[in-house]
C-alpha cells in the first residue's frame, strides 16, 4: 500500500513535525559543558569570598546557555521555585531571583520568537484567557485604591502568562518535558535537604520549618508538593534505571519537609491531592483508579495516625498538625478567613466591577480599618477582579481542567490531576494567583497536556499514513 502524505487541514505540517522531529541534545550539551564548569567556578570563587565575581561567572554562562538553548531556562525557572522563598529579605522585600529571572526569559523568547518552538495544540484557551484577565486588571488599575500595586500585580500575571506560552513553545518534545518535571523534583529534593539541615521552629508564623526564615510555611508547604507531585511524571518521562532511586528516596524526603512546615493547609491540600486527584484521571480504569486514590487515602490518614501517636513531630509543626486534627482553621486566632471573607464579600456588593488586583488589603483597611490579604485565590478572583474577571479567570481554569483531563498516559496523566487539584484546593484558602506557586504547576500540566496532544497527533499520522 503506497503511504499518502496529509495534504490538507492546517494541522498537517504540524503534525509531519510532531512525527519527524527528534529531541535534540542540545539542552544536554549546555548543560555539560557551559552550565556544569561555570557553575563549579562560582562555587570556588564564592568559596574564597569572591561573591560578586561568582554571580558574574555563573550569570554569564546561565545568559549564554538560556540564548542557545531556551529550555534550558526554564528547567531552572522549574526547580528553583522551590528555594527561591529563602531569599525574601528580613527587610519585606518582594524582588525575589525568580522575578528577575522571569524578564529575561521573556526577552530570549522575543529573540527567538519565530525560529524556534512548534505550535499550540491545547494551551492556548488557558493562555489567552489569563491574558485578557490581565487587560482587565490594567482597566481596573487606575481606579484602585493602590494603583501602583494593582499595576504590579497585573504584571506579574501578565508575565507568567507569557512564561507559559514561552514554556509550550520551546519545551516541545517529550525529552524536554521529561528533564523539566526531573528539575522540579530536584529542587524539591534541594530545598527538603537545606530544611532538614538547617529548617527553623522558633514558634514564629513566618518561620517555623520554613526554607528561609522569612518564608510563609504556607508557600514552602505549596512548593514542595509541586515537586513532589512532579515525581510521578518524572517516572513516566525519563524511566533510566539510574533514576529509580532517586524518586524513591525523593517522595518520603520531600513530603516529611511538607509536613514539617506545619501548614495545615498544606497538608490538606497534598493529602487531598493524593487522593481525589487520581480521580479525574480520563484514560484509566475507573478500578485502577479507585484503588490508587484508596491507597494514597490510606497513606495519609496513615501518617497523620502515626504523627499523633508517637509525636514525631516535635515543637510547633507537630502541635499544628494535632489542633488540625482536633479542630479549627488555620491562624483562628490571628486571622480567621471567615471574617474576612465575609468583610471582603461585603466590599464586593458594593463594587461588583472590582477593586483592581491585589486590593484586597487597601480596600478592607479603606472599608473596615482591617489591613488584611483576602486568603483564597477564588474568591480574590471575584472581589478584585469583579464579575468579569472572575468569569474570565474561571473560564480560564476549566480549559486548563480539560487539557489536563485529555492526557492519556497513566503517569503524567495522575502527575497532571494531582498538581490541578492541589492548585484548585490550596486556591480555596490562600492567594497564589499572582505568584509563581499557581503559575508552576499549571505550566506543568499544559506542558504534559501539549505532549499528550503531539502523542496523539503522530498516532494519527501513523495512522493514515498505514
Amino acid at each position: 500500500m503506497s503511504v499518502q502524505p496529509l495534504s490538507t487541514g492546517r494541522a498537517a505540517p504540524f503534525v509531519r513535525t510532531a512525527v519527524t522531529r527528534k529531541p535534540p541534545a542540545t539542552d544536554i550539551a549546555v548543560l555539560m559543558w557551559i552550565l556544569a564548569p561555570a557553575g563549579a567556578i562560582a562555587g570556588l570563587l564564592f568559596a574564597v569570598g569572591a561573591t560578586w565575581p561568582a554571580a558574574a561567572v555563573a550569570g554569564t554562562a546561565f545568559a549564554v546557555s538560556v540564548f542557545i538553548c531556551p529550555a534550558v531556562g526554564l528547567y531552572a525557572y522549574f526547580a528553583w521555585q522551590a528555594v527561591d522563598s529563602a531569599f525574601i529579605s528580613d527587610t519585606g522585600s518582594v524582588l525575589t531571583p525568580a522575578k528577575v529571572f522571569a524578564p529575561f526569559l521573556l526577552l530570549v523568547y522575543v529573540c527567538k520568537f519565530g525560529r524556534t518552538g512548534t505550535r499550540m495544540l491545547v494551551s492556548k484557551p488557558f493562555i489567552m484567557a489569563m491574558l485578557a484577565y490581565a487587560a482587565y486588571g490594567a482597566v481596573l488599575a487606575p481606579l484602585s485604591p493602590e494603583p501602583s500595586g494593582a499595576w504590579r500585580y497585573t504584571g506579574q500575571i501578565l508575565v507568567q502568562a507569557l512564561l507559559v506560552a514561552m514554556a509550550v513553545h520551546v519545551v516541545n518534545n517529550r525529552a524536554f518535558v521529561g528533564r523539566a518535571m526531573v528539575f522540579t523534583v530536584i529542587g524539591g529534593v534541594i530545598a527538603a535537604i537545606i530544611m532538614s539541615v538547617s529548617g527553623h521552629d522558633i514558634g514564629s508564623a513566618d518561620q517555623r520549618a520554613t526554607i528561609g526564615e522569612h518564608a510563609n510555611p504556607n508557600s514552602t508547604a505549596f512548593a514542595l508538593s509541586i515537586a513532589l507531585f512532579a515525581i510521578p511524571a518524572a517516572w513516566g518521562y525519563v524511566r533510566f534505571k539510574v533514576m529509580w532511586p532517586i524518586y524513591l528516596a525523593a517522595a518520603p524526603l520531600i513530603f516529611w519537609q511538607v509536613l514539617q512546615t506545619g501548614s495545615r493547609t498544606g497538608m490538606v491540600g497534598v493529602f487531598a491531592a493524593a487522593s481525589l486527584g487520581v480521580l479525574i484521571v480520563k484514560r484509566t480504569s475507573i478500578t485502577k483508579r479507585i484503588v490508587v486514590a484508596t491507597i494514597c487515602t490510606m497513606i495519609c490518614v496513615g501518617v497523620l495516625a502515626y504523627q499523633l501517636g508517637t509525636g514525631a513531630l516535635a515543637g510547633r509543626a507537630g502541635a499544628r498538625i494535632e489542633s488540625f486534627v482536633v479542630a479549627g482553621d488555620e491562624d483562628v486566632s490571628d486571622n480567621p478567613r471567615m471574617a474576612i471573607w465575609s468583610l471582603a464579600l461585603q466590599t464586593f456588593v458594593r463594587q461588583p466591577w472590582g477593586f483592581g488586583f491585589g486590593q484586597t488589603a487597601p480596600t478592607l483597611r479603606d472599608e473596615h480599618g482591617w489591613f488584611i490579604d483576602i486568603h483564597s485565590s477564588w474568591l480574590g478572583a471575584l472581589v478584585e477582579g469583579g464579575v468579569i474577571g472572575f468569569t474570565i479567570f474561571a473560564w480560564g481554569m476549566w480549559h486548563l481542567l480539560k487539557a489536563t483531563r485529555g492526557i492519556a498516559r497513566a503517569h503524567p496523566g495522575i502527575a497532571a490531576a494531582m498538581m490541578l487539584c492541589l492548585l484548585a484546593l490550596n486556591g480555596v484558602a490562600h492567594t497564589y494567583t499572582y505568584s509563581k506557586w499557581f503559575w508552576v504547576p499549571a505550566t506543568l500540566c499544559l506542558l504534559m497536556a501539549e505532549q499528550a496532544a503531539r502523542d496523539r497527533a503522530a498516532e494519527a499520522m501513523g495512522a493514515a499514513q498505514a
